[in-house]
């Protein structure tokens, strides 16, 4: 949907001329773009995680800063 949205406001700020909104828009696209391509890719074994979990009674939890580190970071870094 952001990418939709992000996509839709490039084009009416380039028929308004306006340059900066274009332009701001233009920057945070590929940022979206690229979490988007991150949930294709990670959303369905986080999801069969979760089930796996849940099916075994187990209680979903946060991971640990050492957990978390033998993952990917999203694509923002974070």
């Amino acid at each position: 949907m952001e990418i939709a949205t992000y996509t839709s406001l490039i084009a009416a700020a380039t028929r308004c001329g306006d340059a900066e909104t274009r332009a701001a828009c233009e920057r945070i696209l590929p940022q979206e773009q690229a979490m988007a391509q991150w949930l294709l890719e990670h959303v369905p074994s986080i999801s069969t995680e979760y089930l796996d979990r849940s099916a075994s009674g187990q209680e979903a939890k946060k991971r640990t800063s050492q957990e978390a580190s033998k993952h990917e970071c999203l694509p923002c870094g974070a």
